[in-house]
């Protein structure tokens, strides 16, 4: 899992308290996969809120797929930087050393990137069969086969339907609602848009548009993968697992 040499497991490690006396942390329970925020001591509970809130802002404005290979690094070493924060060196120190707590940290953030991932396919779901007139009958799969072909999806339709408008790539309908749904629409408190607002930047340096802060590259291809991993949803009617869209992001992100 990142910190763990190739020659050993969880086995090799033990939750061990007395090391860390003013670093508490409470194990998931009996039947539990993931440790509960709410067990946790109140600093700690604080810095794993934050961690997610950081986790959450890189997966909106930087990269929704990070790398397997660097996913645990960075997620310690976000978490550690949450301690710093809250300046609990007690926290950071255990961060840093013990092994059983990262393992279990490492898991609770990538379930809420996972979450993430799964609540932009939900967005998506709901708009696609609509905005895409996708046809309720056995024609659909042949349909949706056009449309993912060479990415035909991302581009809105000309006014007379007979064609895309090839110069607008993510301009489609469903993906610009997709985005304004997810990020910009409030359900309760603020939206993801507002909570994040610090990470939106500009690329324009000049003219009356100067410093207008743009939709971020990794929230557009996040959206747009959502809206295929929806087609594949209604075509195959298979489980949804965003995980297996990293390429599809990927290939999204390049084109951006």
């Amino acid at each position: 899992m990142g910190f763990l040499e190739d020659n050993e497991g969880l086995q090799d490690f033990k939750d061990d308290d007395d090391a860390w006396p003013e670093a508490p942390w409470c194990p998931p329970g009996p039947g539990q996969r993931i440790m509960s925020l709410f067990a946790q001591p109140q600093t700690l509970r604080l810095i794993l809120q934050h961690a997610i809130r950081q986790i959450t802002g890189h997966a909106m404005t930087k990269s929704a797929y990070i790398p397997v290979e660097e996913t645990p690094t960075h997620i310690i070493s976000t978490t550690k930087q949450s301690a710093r924060h809250f300046a609990s060196k007690e926290y950071e120190a255990r961060l840093e050393k013990d092994v059983m707590l990262k393992v279990e940290v490492v898991r609770v953030m990538n379930n809420r990137l996972s979450i993430y991932r799964a609540k932009s396919k939900s967005v998506a779901r709901d708009l696609v069969e609509l905005k895409y007139l996708l046809n309720d009958n056995d024609d659909r799969k042949a349909q949706i086969d056009k449309l993912i072909q060479n990415s035909i999806y991302i581009y809105p339709l000309k006014p007379d339907g007979s064609g895309i408008i090839n110069t607008k790539p993510f301009h489609h309908p469903a993906i610009i609602r997709t985005i304004t749904e997810m990020y910009f629409t409030a359900r309760r408190g603020r939206t993801l848009a507002e909570k994040h607002a610090a990470r939106f930047t500009s690329s324009i340096t000049e003219g009356p548009r100067a410093h207008e802060l743009e939709v971020p590259a990794p929230m557009v291809a996040m959206a747009a993968t959502a809206i295929h991993a929806s087609f594949d949803d209604f075509a195959s009617k298979r489980d949804f697992s965003a995980d297996v869209y990293e390429d599809v992001y990927r290939k999204h992100i390049s084109f951006l």
